[in-house]
């Protein structure tokens, strides 16, 4: 550092607002997200993500209604890398359930 020099760590976020942008994480993968609504996901089926290595914070929003029913899914995530914060996921159940 030079003398009077700054430095400042700055991590960007893409804004997930809508269940559309959350299918978004699929095809960037590696990048970071921040869910900036509660999201319901009541009857969609296509919110798998197979592979996560980025960021994902919640920033205190929850993901809920997820029947999953995809074969050997037990969640939104088939392969989990990355980092999750601030999230809470509620009502989330394998399609053979019955409560």
């Amino acid at each position: 550092y030079t003398n009077g020099e700054k430095y400042a760590n700055v991590s960007l976020y893409k804004e997930i607002y809508t269940v559309a942008d959350w299918k978004v994480m699929a095809t960037k993968n590696d990048q970071n997200f921040a869910l900036m609504n509660d999201l319901s996901f009541f009857g969609q089926s296509d919110y798998y993500i197979d592979t996560f290595n980025g960021t994902l914070d919640g920033r205190g929003h929850t993901i809920s209604d997820i029947t999953v029913n995809k074969s050997g899914m037990y969640g939104v995530f088939n392969n989990y890398y990355g980092t999750l914060k601030n999230i809470t996921f509620k009502d989330i159940k394998k399609a053979t359930d019955t409560a």
